[in-house]
């Protein structure tokens, strides 16, 4: 299991990207716009495809 989170402490939110490293795929819950590129870069060095994004809740700043 590959986990990492991204905090938000600026709005109180937070968005993951964990994925399994054994098939290479990965999700992402809560994104945002402001680091789509972090979480592409992240699931990239850890050899994950982001396959998934999961809105846990609706919220203006998540980019699904």
């Amino acid at each position: 299991m590959i986990f990492k989170p991204f905090y938000y402490f600026d709005t109180g939110c937070a968005a993951y990207v964990f994925g399994c490293g054994t098939v290479g795929v990965g999700a992402v819950v809560d994104p945002q716009q402001r680091d789509l590129d972090a979480y592409l870069a992240f699931a990239e060095s850890k050899g994950l495809r982001i396959t998934h994004v999961i809105d846990t809740h609706v919220h203006a700043d998540h980019r699904s």
